[in-house]
């Protein structure tokens, strides 16, 4: 949901998303790193068709999974008979900077970078 300001070359953008990380291998080995992002961003056009953007966000509900394929080669690799196949992790605010070129009224092209941290859960 983007919210722009009349006659201003301000906005301000809070976002939702779902985001999933994943590699698979053969014989049905796949990890996966699970998140919902909620971000909220304040946007600036420098230009009728340039804008950048500086924000937070946050991550929920994030976790990586492994199948039980790869759980249980590490577990013999690791000598650990308990190692669980899913981790939680708490994530902390994080930054985000972003810049966008619209290349028309419809399309544009947008780079970003986000700089985020996780702890596994307790």
């Amino acid at each position: 949901v983007e919210l722009a300001f009349p006659r201003s070359p301000f906005a301000v953008q809070l976002a939702l998303a779902y985001q999933n990380d994943g590699a698979a291998g053969l014989e049905s080995k796949h990890m996966d790193f699970r998140r919902l992002p909620v971000e909220l961003t304040g946007f600036w056009r420098v230009t009728p068709r340039f804008r950048v953007g500086l924000g937070i966000r946050k991550a929920a509900y994030a976790a990586f999974k492994a199948s039980a394929a790869v759980c249980d080669e590490a577990r013999e690799e690791l000598d650990e008979p308990d190692l669980s196949c899913t981790t939680r992790y708490n994530s902390n605010v994080g930054l985000l900077a972003e810049a966008e070129y619209e290349l028309t009224p419809q399309w544009a092209v947008r780079a970003r970078y986000v700089r985020e941290s996780y702890t596994p859960k307790r």
